[in-house]
């Protein structure tokens, strides 16, 4: 019998003056040194808002105040030996206060996207994992 693993995973939609942010991770094997949302795994112990708030304090020390969700996905990958479903939940957030933004050893960059440009910031990945409504969500936003 397959041995499945399952995670849940979560993508900030953080936004601040019409842009998004959009981080470079130094970490994972799919996006690293690429252009992604932040996000991260949710632990069992965590619901999914306190799971993307502790990710932005962690990896840009910014703090935000959780919206909606936006969006979810599901995937599933292939990592040693065992399948690994995948579901992620895109919320949107804002920032509190973005003037102690730094990076860390895990986010090797971020940056405030115009909303018009987002979508050509993003990594191919990354862009491929996204549900059709997040590019709704941004796409309304442009206008």
């Amino acid at each position: 019998m397959e041995h499945t693993e399952f995670k849940l995973s979560v993508v900030g939609l953080v936004t601040w003056r019409d842009t998004l942010l959009v981080v470079r991770t130094g970490y994972g094997k799919e996006l690293f040194g690429k252009n992604a949302f932040p996000g991260a795994y949710v632990r069992k112990s965590e619901d999914i808002e306190e799971a993307l708030k502790q990710a932005l304090l962690h990896d840009v020390h910014l703090r935000v105040r959780v919206h909606e969700i936006v969006g979810l996905t599901a995937r599933q990958r292939l990592r040693g030996g065992k399948t690994q479903s995948i579901c992620t939940v895109f919320l949107h957030a804002t920032p509190v206060n973005t003037k102690e933004m730094a990076t860390n050893a895990k986010t090797q960059e971020f940056k405030w996207v115009p909303m018009a440009h987002v979508l050509d910031e993003l990594s191919d990945t990354a862009r491929r994992w996204l549900p059709d409504s997040v590019i709704d969500f941004v796409e309304e936003r442009m206008r």
